[in-house]
């Protein structure tokens, strides 16, 4: 169950690899090796959801970045018409 719980780490499901090791350490919680792939999982969980809000600000800054510049050209069509 530890080499699974380490394949879903590595595979980045980490919900699923603390879930695995918790189970682990309820059977055996002297277990440091799963208790440390525990505590990993958690960060890396945590670590990635970081990213995730990361990533959304900067699409969000870059969409609102190409609304503005889109309006503004079309502001500057819309003057030379006149």
């Amino acid at each position: 169950m530890y080499g699974a719980a380490q394949a879903l780490y590595l595979l980045g499901d980490f919900d699923a690899a603390r879930t695995r090791c918790e189970a682990i350490l309820r059977v055996s919680p002297d277990n440091i090796n799963t208790a440390e792939l525990h505590l990993a999982a958690i960060e890396g969980a945590e670590v990635a959801k970081d990213k995730q809000v990361k990533r959304a600000a900067v699409e969000g800054t870059i969409g609102l970045a190409a609304i503005g510049l889109g309006l503004s050209v079309l502001g500057m069509i819309a003057s030379k018409k006149r």
